[in-house]
């Protein structure tokens, strides 16, 4: 109820007061000024008793299955004190904004009244203004060497993109805190770049984009990840534009120097992984190519009208550099196609998850309601002719990956004898009524449907989501180009250089090998 509607009420009160006031009341001003003040005071306290149900049906949403308010979290239950403020006086300061530390302690207090045997929850705490004024640096790696002019000649899809690009993080990170680079041999600062026309200097005859003299004609692909990864540490995010073909020259085996570039880039990412817990983020971008294409053999062939394959890649520590990709939403940069999302985790986090009881169902199951919030375990297991099929709901919105990484079955790895058919999005007509009721009061997103294999057993059964390459990077690969026009949405030994540094973070530690591991417990 809005402070508007309160008034009105009041109002009507005063308006139509001979209607239902005693005639003692007529009589007496003050006592009908004490029951309008009354009346007034239960309306208000309705309103708030209903902002604040609002607001703890929010934190018992963030808390009921773990233990901590992540940043999404606490931002949707600030925003609740915040668009009404006048209602939550003992979380707002006197001028309406939320007082961060009063309303992490009502967290704290809310789950310490509500769960029993719990730990008080670990709650997202925001920036001060102070600490937003140090913001994380961005550094701008473009590689100019001359295999990289055809994506400048004229006005292409990769100039609309990086200039998308250089204007989000200004906006993201401030002028002050944007430093754009080019990089070939070496790494040769930009001076005087003006991102409004930056555009317009990016053309290979331009004095802005040519530089390095000699240097350009060299692309050692492992010394420029290597270059960027040396300057990158906490506070510094770099961003590296690119077409990431490995140079191998004229002569040798392919797949030998292709695997030798591989070890060679898992070297440079393993070193860096030790000391700094970085993540990585690929963007597969394609634009207009005009120009000179130098093959697998170092042989050039000039080409005209081509649609070819470029990359950007974000990389930074874990924290900072995720928050930006959340910000970047790369699905809206002109000429995106695909991203690949590699993390360095102290811990898999487990989500929530819960069987549900009819979507997808073939058999019958007895649920253990051991727990109010969700059902991990189901016993007394029938088949329907020999067949068993059940669904569960999984909340993949924490996770890294983008939607069709998720969606792709080939990246889980069931239990033996367990089948996944199909991973959905979580929505009404795709879910039985009753199990959307257990799916809207709970945090999941997506929705597996999972068979037991004929020849079987039941057995409880783990759902791993591997860290691996997608289907995109293969597809994406080529190992001869020397037919350029044949394979012009493909890259040269890209499958090699992702594959590299993958196994850079899996080396790391165990924990890096999977996104998360859930375990459903099955009995006949």
């Amino acid at each position: 109820m809005t402070k508007w509607n309160d008034l009105l009420l009041i109002n009507n009160l005063k308006l139509n007061q001979n209607l239902f006031v005693t005639p003692v009341m007529k009589k007496n001003k003050q006592q009908l000024g004490q029951f309008i003040f009354l009346c007034a005071l239960i309306i208000f306290q309705s309103c708030a008793t209903s902002a604040y149900d609002k607001l703890d049906t929010a934190i018992n949403k963030a808390i009921r299955t773990k233990n901590d308010v992540d940043e999404a979290e606490w931002n949707t239950i600030a925003g609740i004190v915040g668009a009404d403020s006048r209602h939550f006086p003992e979380l707002t300061s006197a001028d309406g904004r939320v007082d961060n530390v009063k309303l992490t302690r009502y967290i704290i207090d809310y789950a310490n009244g509500h769960r029993r045997n719990s730990a008080a929850p670990v709650v997202f705490t925001p920036l001060t203004d102070k600490q937003k004024t140090a913001r994380t640096h961005f550094k701008f790696y473009f590689e100019n060497s001359y295999s990289m002019d055809g994506y400048v000649k004229g006005n292409t899809s990769f100039e609309a993109a990086i200039t998308t690009l250089l204007v989000l993080v200004k906006n993201y990170a401030g002028q002050e805190n944007l430093h754009i680079n080019f990089i070939n041999a070496k790494i040769y600062p930009g001076t005087g770049i003006d991102i409004s026309n930056f555009a317009q200097q990016l053309e290979p005859g331009s004095p802005v984009y040519n530089v390095g003299g000699k240097d350009r004609t060299v692309s050692d692909l492992n010394r420029i990840y290597r270059t960027i990864l040396d300057s990158t540490r906490s506070g510094v995010v770099s961003v590296l534009v690119s077409d990431c073909i490995y140079s191998l020259g004229k002569d040798g085996d392919t797949e030998g120097r292709l695997d030798i570039q591989k070890s060679l880039t898992m070297d440079a990412f393993l070193s860096r992984l030790k000391s700094t817990p970085i993540s990585t983020i690929c963007l597969k971008m394609t634009s207009e190519f005009n120009g000179k294409y130098w093959d697998y053999q170092n042989r050039p062939v000039n080409v005209a009208d081509l649609k070819r394959p470029y990359y950007i890649w974000i990389i930074g520590p874990a924290g900072e550099t995720e928050a930006f990709y959340n910000y970047l939403k790369p699905t809206q940069l002109e000429s995106y196609n695909n991203s690949f999302v590699m993390t360095y985790t102290s811990d898999n986090p487990v989500p929530y998850y819960t069987f549900l009881k009819e979507t997808g169902r073939i058999g019958h199951f007895t649920s253990d309601r051991s727990s109010s919030e969700f059902v991990h375990s189901i016993e007394d297991i029938g088949s329907d002719k020999g067949a068993f099929r059940f669904a569960v709901a999984v909340d993949l919105s924490k996770l890294s990956p983008d939607e069709s990484y998720l969606l792709d079955k080939r990246n889980y790895q069931l239990t033996e004898g367990y089948i996944l058919e199909k991973i959905e999005k979580a929505e009404r007509e795709k879910v039985a009524k009753r199990d959307w009721v257990t799916i809207e009061r709970s945090t999941a997103t997506h929705v597996f449907t999972i068979t037991l294999k004929s020849n079987s057993s039941v057995r409880d059964l783990s759902v791993t989501l591997r860290k691996q390459l997608p289907e995109w990077i293969e597809s994406t690969n080529c190992i001869d180009d020397s037919d350029i026009s044949a394979n012009s949405g493909k890259t040269f030994g890209f499958a090699k250089l992702t594959e590299g540094i993958l196994n850079a973070y899996n080396r790391v530690s165990d924990k890096q090998s999977a996104f998360f591991a859930i375990t459903l417990n099955l009995k006949k």
